[in-house]
């Protein structure tokens, strides 16, 4: 009994203290395109938000990939578009029991998909297009129920959302378990009642609005602190919105495991980004004034993917005009696997000192690395375009170029961006 009991206690420890900065993740928004689904789970996707669109038997004639039935069928598109070759539900059904799929779809990880439903008709109003909405739906739930089961997935679909409408004929007790996203009705954020389907309202799911967010952080989000589904807000794409709101959440108190996550577009990567300043798992060092290159910390890997702890070396100059030092840093080993967060710990610096000399050529610089013995590396950074590279290999690292800011992405460890001198942005607009 007395290591029963310890254990339980070391568990609830354990969860207590779980780090809020750590649930501070994304959903990735808008993924219509299914060719992106496999890359986006290996990147740590983990949430999906798709859209389910309805469209009526002559909008699906028009769909080469739509299957014939008088109902009509659902389309994975956000708005409805003339194009003939659009994912529809059955190919969902199809990624869900390919064989190739399965790893990634049956690890320890789950997966939700989020059913965004366009052109939904009233589910209550025993309609024809609501008629063969739930017959479409119907097939839908019960391919995605066998197919989850017979291939042992570790995936769970929900709805964005079932108004609170639908709740008040026999919706309320279709298609369970699958619960629903919340869009403010605050007689569904306070309790789970049956009967009237609150039950289902599981997934706070609201979009931009500073007073809204205000209040929820302040009531600790209401029943949604205790759900086993994320707490979402749509869809800032900017870093001062994703900043903002990152702390209005960690002003909660809150740490809610399942995430206070971003509906966001862009790729996993920039997010960990643009979110680098409030969780610390990533750097990202804004530097250098408008009309002079003067970073004081610029990092660059010196490996694309070290088998141990990763490298970088540290360029700093305290004037433009000053020679470069350079410096060996290592961080810790990254952890295994997508869903785990980047260690949150201070770099240490090796006691190798470098040195570094620099040629201006071309509109570039030459960065050669040297330790008295001879050359170890050699660098080619464009004072036109921000791109640094090895001199003799391009890595394998993405560039990212905001207007008026050059910049540079190096994996999830290190991103670095300055501002463009004026003489280039004049030049930039003399082209276009």
């Amino acid at each position: 009994f007395k290591m029963s009991a310890t254990l339980v206690v070391f568990l609830l420890a354990t969860a207590l203290a779980l780090d809020p900065r750590d649930t501070l993740l994304w959903e990735a928004h808008g993924r219509d395109d299914l060719r992106e689904w496999r890359a986006g789970i290996i990147k740590g996707n983990e949430y999906f938000k798709i859209d389910l669109h309805f469209q009526t038997p002559l909008q699906c004639l028009l769909q080469h990939r739509a299957r014939y039935d008088p109902a009509g069928c659902f389309v994975i598109v956000h708005t409805s578009a003339p194009n003939p070759r659009l994912n529809t539900s059955w190919d969902v059904i199809a990624f869900l029991s390919d064989p190739a799929n399965r790893p990634l779809l049956s690890s320890s990880r789950r997966l939700y998909f989020q059913l965004c439903l366009k052109n939904k008709p009233p589910l209550c109003s025993n309609t024809t297009a609501a008629q063969n909405w739930i017959h479409l739906f119907d097939q839908f739930f019960a391919a995605a129920t066998k197919a989850i089961a017979v291939n042992n997935l570790n995936v769970e679909f929900y709805f964005d959302s079932l108004g609170g409408d639908d709740m008040k004929c026999s919706i309320n007790k279709r298609w369970r378990p699958w619960v629903s996203t919340w869009g403010g009705d605050m007689s569904q954020a306070l309790d789970n009642n049956v009967t009237n389907g609150n039950d289902r309202f599981q997934v706070a799911n609201l979009g931009e609005g500073w007073q809204t967010w205000a209040t929820l952080a302040q009531n600790h989000y209401y029943k949604f602190a205790n759900s086993t589904y994320a707490i979402i807000l749509y869809e800032p794409s900017d870093e001062a919105a994703l900043l903002a709101y990152s702390s209005l959440y960690l002003s909660s108190g809150i740490a809610h495991a399942p995430g206070f996550r971003f509906a966001y577009n862009g790729d996993p990567a920039m997010f960990r980004i643009y979110t680098a300043n409030v969780t610390q798992r990533a750097t990202h060092t804004p530097f250098g004034p408008d009309a002079q290159f003067n970073p004081s910390a610029c990092l660059i890997p010196t490996t694309t993917s070290p088998p141990g702890p990763p490298q970088f070396l540290v360029i700093s100059s305290s004037n433009p005009n000053s020679d470069f030092a350079a410096t060996i840093v290592t961080l810790p080993s990254p952890p295994h696997g997508p869903a785990q967060p980047a260690p949150r710990v201070p770099i240490t610096v090796a006691p190798t000192l470098l040195t570094l000399s620099t040629v201006h050529s071309l509109g570039g610089m030459l960065f050669a690395l040297g330790d008295g013995t001879g050359s170890l590396a050699q660098y080619s950074l464009s004072l036109g375009t921000g791109e640094l590279f090895p001199f003799q290999a391009m890595p394998s690292w993405f560039l990212f170029h905001p207007p008026g800011w050059r910049s540079l992405f190096f994996s999830d460890f290190a991103f670095v961006s300055w501002p463009q001198t004026n003489q280039e942005r004049q030049q930039q607009q003399q082209q276009q």
